[in-house]
């Protein structure tokens, strides 16, 4: 939520993309009548009827966001320069994992 990266919206938002955003369980002090269900309009990226809590990320947005977290010098991220580790020799590759069926 932090990079505002965006996700593909279900068919019935016409497909459109917005900013990723977490569902909000609500205060008990206000009987959790601001509670905020969001997660629903995200489109699933699963082969099962049952998706797992992160199938709302294509592989490739899995890929984008851990790169992020592993480059960026944002809060909550690790700040490694990855080019400078790969000219001094410390890192002798950097590239992601892959899924049997990339999605």
């Amino acid at each position: 939520a932090r990079m505002k990266y965006k996700l593909q919206l279900k068919k019935q938002y016409l497909d459109a993309y917005a900013e990723y955003r977490r569902d909000f369980p609500g205060r008990p002090e206000t009987q959790f009548k601001d509670r905020r269900v969001i997660a629903h309009i995200y489109k699933t990226y699963t082969e099962d009827d049952f998706p797992d809590s992160d199938a709302i990320f294509k592989t490739l947005d899995k890929i984008f966001i851990i790169h992020h977290i592993i480059t960026s010098k944002d809060k909550d991220c690790a700040g490694i320069n990855i080019g400078n580790l790969l000219y001094q020799n410390e890192l002798k590759a950097y590239f992601p994992l892959h899924e049997s069926r990339a999605v």
